[in-house]
């Protein structure tokens, strides 16, 4: 088969038996054609995102979702492809391409709906055995055995196999009754848990005074070296007697950052997910979308725009990423479209230095290429970046994982979309890890940088219901995006 096959067959509603009679001869005729991949698309109940990750009856792997009703939600998987390494992306993308470049797709009474792989690669390749991030590879990239879509208004559930999974008619009935069931338990249209988390230990890495200490080594390292910038993070482990579920922390994070992403990866007991507002690469055929997001104050001050525009540190900060990410869209041969003077990009909470960069190039490499070559920016980083990096891995004392990585997708044409994971935490079991960062310069404020971590922090602290430490006024103006 030389490419992906689509077809799309619209009936009126019809019964269960005459739809399962219809997939069946769906899977029988591809059978014959021998694909690689199946993809079998049909109408599904209207709900969330939140509700159909929270599905009972096939475990899921993950959630996007924008705005307040639209998402994309994975459940099972059909095929997985890892990495320890960000140096083999380029056979992640080999492997995709394979397989999705040999896809029947089929839509009864519903679009037909191409194969995308979702998932993402974590800040660096640090990892320990027995860390918290242990059950994430550095590369981590799922095909769902269900894809549930939905834009607000209708909704559909795509079913994945592979041709070697239905050889045989009891094999095919076998995925048909499947996809009934997981039909049945959107259908049921469940309703999330509530109840409070109840919180028996907190503990902060670093601290206030360790990180007090922490900055004033950055900036005794930028007095004596070419560091300009370092992107500095915190953890807030918190251990539960009542945990909160991933699907509840969505639920709220919809309601409290609707004009964010929100995102989920789950692989086994862990889940990694959050509410980020900034794009790391859109690549759709020769166009490729990226943005500066640095320099941030918050939305509720009084002239907070003017003040954020006028602030030479923030404009200063700002320009360190427009750049550097220019400099890497020019080592692809990318010519970069961009105007001098940022925008304000408007967040709930807070206002943002935006600058959105476009670019263009004939035959570009895959959205993975790109987006593996923009990361990390000075926004998570720092400036310059190896420099920078090195001093994270030596001071900052705990795993990023997948924090200030990249999330997201791509498909069979290379085309695709990553975000950076920012306002994030890693649930595993009864622990939530949450991570937040400010970017320092030679004329940091440890304190102020501290204060930021902490407004960072409140989203997620609200969304599973644990109250914020207090933030300090001081702090009102000048927080980096991170």
């Amino acid at each position: 088969m030389s490419g992906p096959l689509r077809a799309t067959m619209h009936r009126r509603s019809c019964s269960k038996d005459d739809l399962e009679v219809r997939m069946l001869s769906v899977l029988a005729c591809a059978k014959r054609a021998e694909p690689k991949l199946v993809a079998i698309s049909i109408p599904a109940p209207l709900l969330r995102p939140d509700q159909a990750f929270d599905c009972a009856c096939q475990a899921p792997c993950y959630c996007f979702a924008t705005g307040d009703k639209q998402g994309d939600v994975g459940l099972g998987t059909a095929v997985s492809l890892n990495s320890a390494s960000i140096h083999s992306i380029g056979e992640i993308e080999q492997s995709a391409d394979d397989l999705l470049q040999h896809c029947f797709h089929a839509g009864l009474d519903a679009a037909a709906r191409p194969p995308r792989f979702y998932g993402g690669f974590s800040f660096d390749d640090i990892r320990s055995p027995n860390g918290p991030w242990r059950h994430f590879p550095r590369v981590w990239f799922k095909l769902p055995r269900f894809r549930y879509q939905t834009d607000g208004r209708i909704a559909e559930l795509t079913l994945f196999v592979r041709n070697e999974e239905i050889r045989t008619p009891d094999e095919q009935l076998s995925f048909v009754r499947a996809t009934f069931d997981t039909l049945a338990a959107l259908d049921r249209r469940p309703s999330l848990p509530t109840r409070s988390p109840v919180v028996t230990a907190r503990t902060d890495t670093p601290e206030r005074k360790q990180w007090i200490r922490l900055v004033e080594k950055a900036r005794d390292q930028m007095a004596k070296t070419g560091l300009e910038k370092v992107v500095l993070a915190r953890e807030i482990a918190l251990n539960f007697a009542t945990a909160p579920t991933a699907s509840n922390i969505l639920s709220r994070l919809s309601d409290l950052a609707p004009e964010t992403t929100r995102f989920a990866l789950c692989q086994g007991p862990a889940t990694f997910l959050g509410a980020t507002p900034e794009r790391l690469v859109f690549r759709l055929g020769s166009e490729i979308r990226t943005e500066a997001l640095a320099g941030s104050i918050r939305a509720s001050d009084a002239g907070a725009a003017e003040h954020l525009i006028g602030s030479e540190k923030e404009r200063h900060e700002h320009q360190l990423v427009v750049s550097e990410i220019v400099s890497k869209l020019h080592s692809l041969g990318a010519r970069a479209d961009y105007s001098p003077r940022p925008q304000i990009r408007q967040l709930r909470h807070v206002l943002h230095l935006s600058t959105p960069i476009i670019a263009r190039l004939f035959g570009p490499p895959h959205v993975l290429s790109i987006a593996a070559r923009l990361h990390p920016t000075p926004a998570v980083g720092g400036v310059p970046e190896t420099d920078a990096l090195q001093f994270i891995q030596q001071h900052e004392g705990f795993e990023r994982g997948f924090y200030a990585g990249a999330v997201g997708w791509f498909d069979a044409f290379g085309d695709g979309e990553f975000l950076v994971a920012l306002r994030s935490g890693l649930l595993d079991e009864d622990v939530f890890r949450l991570y937040a960062g400010a970017g320092i310069v030679p004329n940091s404020d440890p304190e102020r940088e501290y204060d930021e971590t902490e407004l960072k922090f409140e989203n997620l602290l609200e969304a599973i219901g644990v109250e914020p430490n207090s933030t300090s006024d001081r702090f009102s103006r000048g927080i980096d995006a991170t």
